[in-house]
């Protein structure tokens, strides 16, 4: 199972019956139009309808990455039409505007979805583009960024696999905007009505996800929330139980089991408290005196 550094996590919405963040960072979503909660691939999903302009918006300043910034954004579609004219359904930009962005979208021209990147210098598009997937089926779709600032460094992961790496091409100016984040229908939902489409399970983090990541996120199609894969409370006070154990015994073969479980201990307290609630931490950083 993967170890997942969650405090670069900055939004997780679940769509169980609301548009809440479970990240533990309170940037909650909210529904511009009328949308249905519906069975998802993990528990419920959001389904943003026909109408256009239905999406769901989560604020700006939160998601905006520069073109050297590593991200990533990881989240399950289900479509049966992914749009008549090119648009994006989940990005922080405004389609067909020339203006910086980031998104997926669906140009229909080519019959592919998109992950794309719009620089300002330039405006030209940066996209790693994939086979259509509207089909009625659950997928999932994964695209990461690494820290420079180049096409290159772009992936798109659909159902696990890595199907394309972006080709080298420098970015230049900046592809930060004043826009929320949308799900749903873009901002211009009057002309781009978006897709008929169920999104779940859609996080995004501040940082690239690796392969092994994105493997225990699909976990061979079934999905997995984020809660599962990291470390509880109780077994937090367990591992830290058997360290000080190690320590009473005072020799050296125990010491250096010691350092491996304290390294190993302090990257699931970090992530353990990067899930939950203040009040969480509070309690946890209470019971081990830290």
């Amino acid at each position: 199972m993967a170890h997942f550094d969650l405090t670069s996590l900055i939004g997780y919405y679940k769509f169980d019956d609301n548009t809440n963040d479970s990240s533990g960072n309170g940037i909650h979503g909210t529904i511009v139009g009328t949308a249905d909660f519906e069975s998802g691939q993990i528990g419920q999903a959001i389904d943003t309808g026909t109408i256009n302009g239905t999406r769901v918006e989560l604020p700006e300043s939160n998601f905006d990455f520069n073109i050297a910034d590593p991200f990533s954004v990881a989240f399950w579609l289900k479509a049966d039409i992914l749009g008549a004219r090119e648009d994006f359904f989940l990005a922080k930009g405004v389609p067909d505007s020339g203006l910086p962005s980031w998104g997926f979208g669906y140009r229909p021209s080519i019959g592919k979805m998109r992950f794309r990147i719009r620089d300002s210098d330039s405006g030209k598009v940066i996209t790693v583009p994939t086979l259509v997937t509207d089909d009625g089926e659950w997928h999932f779709f994964v695209g990461t960024k690494g820290p420079v600032a180049d096409m290159s460094a772009m992936k798109l992961y659909v159902d696990g696999n890595l199907e394309v790496t972006g080709t080298s091409a420098v970015m230049v100016g900046t592809m930060l905007n004043d826009n929320p984040v949308t799900i749903g229908s873009s901002l211009n939902g009057s002309d781009h009505p978006g897709p008929i489409a169920v999104f779940d399970e859609v996080s995004i983090w501040g940082r690239e996800l690796s392969q092994t990541e994105v493997t225990a996120l699909w976990n061979g199609g079934a999905g997995s929330q984020l809660e599962h894969l990291v470390i509880k409370g109780k077994t937090l006070l367990t591992a830290l139980s058997r360290i000080t154990d190690l320590i009473l015994r005072k020799n050296s073969q125990s010491l250096v089991k010691v350092q491996g479980r304290l390294t190993d201990l302090l990257f699931r307290i970090r992530s353990f408290t990067s899930l939950n609630t203040n009040k969480r931490r509070t309690d946890i950083r209470e019971k081990l005196d830290y």
